[in-house]
């Protein structure tokens, strides 16, 4: 039997906020299962799925000190593509 994760399992693997997963859910980009009437949980292949078809985490250009160190990065790695 496959994998059911919940929302934050899902937000921590793709590098999102809950709150995106959760719009993604209610806008239909996500497939979900819903075990009771308030639990959803997302399959394991849905995350494969949407990895599979291109999707990257963001980059941040400005770092948490706030510098922008990772400008460099950005040269050097693919745009990401939004799902």
């Amino acid at each position: 039997m496959e994998k059911l994760l919940t929302a934050q399992e899902v937000a921590d693997q793709l590098a999102l906020k809950v709150a995106t997963i959760r719009r993604m859910i209610l806008e239909r980009r996500i497939a979900t299962v819903r075990p009771s009437v308030r639990a959803v949980r997302i399959p394991e292949s849905e995350v494969r799925r949407i990895i599979e078809a291109g999707y990257t985490p963001r980059i941040d250009l400005a770092g948490r000190d706030g510098s922008y160190q990772n400008c460099q990065r950005l040269c050097e790695t693919p745009p990401s593509v939004i799902i």
